[in-house]
């Protein structure tokens, strides 16, 4: 992977969508579960390096945000891991 100067290693940067947000007809949506990213999470970072991107945005769902509930979720603790 191509090192460059500044504070990311990388000139691209990835992120993954984490809304939950309610559209005003169709109900809520989590973009998490749609994508399935929460279960694929090592094969998506995978992917990334492959295309020779080293850094991505990792968001935690709106609705899963408050602090204890951040702290324990599988997903935080393997992410924090990496």
């Amino acid at each position: 992977m191509a090192e460059r100067e500044g504070i990311f290693p990388t000139f691209f940067l990835s992120g993954f969508e984490c809304s939950t947000f309610v559209w005003q007809d169709k109900g809520r949506r989590n973009l998490v579960a749609e994508t399935r990213h929460a279960e694929h999470v090592d094969e998506d970072y995978a992917f990334l390096r492959g295309l020779g991107i080293a850094v991505a945005r990792e968001g935690i769902p709106g609705r899963s945000s408050t602090k204890a509930a951040a702290a324990t979720s599988p997903r935080s603790i393997r992410l924090s891991r990496r």
